[in-house]
């Protein structure tokens, strides 16, 4: 973001908030400079992602003191909600951006870490989670006292953008004139891949 005066929010000159997912993400959906669309994409798994706790981060570091006031995400404290935590609307859209750019393992890994499954798949992460196991979380703490903890669940905005990049990047399906096509972007660690789809109980597509 660039503000009236010319001062500039996101970028590597700024001591808080020096990269942010969304630009990072959008230059690959809107098929900018491909060189330094990868360079944008490693950068963000780089510094944003946190793939043992199954974070990605909206941007850091988080706002706490800084003299340029980026509005409300100000007010909260660093690491919780927008300011520096997980907003999950726009790690989702970090997994569709690597899937444009043909990143489909990494793309696959954002999506299995942010999965809500991922965060109650043994007691410890159940603990630090502290969030329904069956419903999409608004956001992700990072702020150190409650690094992991999920917030605002049944997010259904999030929800709906997870299907829409499972269906249609990582299954790879379209809709044509006669119903539907797949062209998947399994990640190449599966084994034995196949796509079947039903309709009244009988299978009516597989692909392999």
């Amino acid at each position: 973001a660039i503000f009236p005066d010319g001062k500039k929010l996101g970028s590597h000159e700024n001591e808080e908030c020096s990269i942010d997912i969304l630009p990072q993400s959008f230059a690959s959906l809107i098929k900018l400079d491909p060189q330094r669309v990868s360079t944008a994409l490693k950068s963000a798994t780089q510094l944003l992602t946190d793939k043992e706790t199954g974070i990605a981060r909206l941007f850091t570091p988080a706002f706490v003191s800084s003299e340029i006031n980026p509005g409300y995400i100000m007010g909260y404290i660093s690491g919780i909600r927008e300011n520096g935590g997980q907003y999950t609307h726009a790690a989702i859209w970090f997994a569709y951006a690597l899937y444009a750019n043909g990143n489909k393992d990494e793309a696959y890994d954002i999506l299995h870490m942010i999965n809500p499954i991922y965060h109650s798949s043994d007691k410890a992460k159940t603990q630090v989670y502290r969030t329904e196991p069956y419903m999409m979380t608004a956001d992700i703490y990072t702020n150190k006292a409650h690094y992991g903890m999920g917030g605002w669940s049944m997010y259904t905005g999030a929800a709906g953008w997870y299907f829409k990049t499972v269906t249609e990047k990582l299954f790879g399906m379209k809709r044509v004139e006669d119903g539907f096509s797949f062209e998947p972007n399994f990640p190449e660690a599966w084994k034995n891949k196949k796509i079947r789809l039903y309709a009244d109980g009988k299978e009516i597509y597989s692909k392999q």
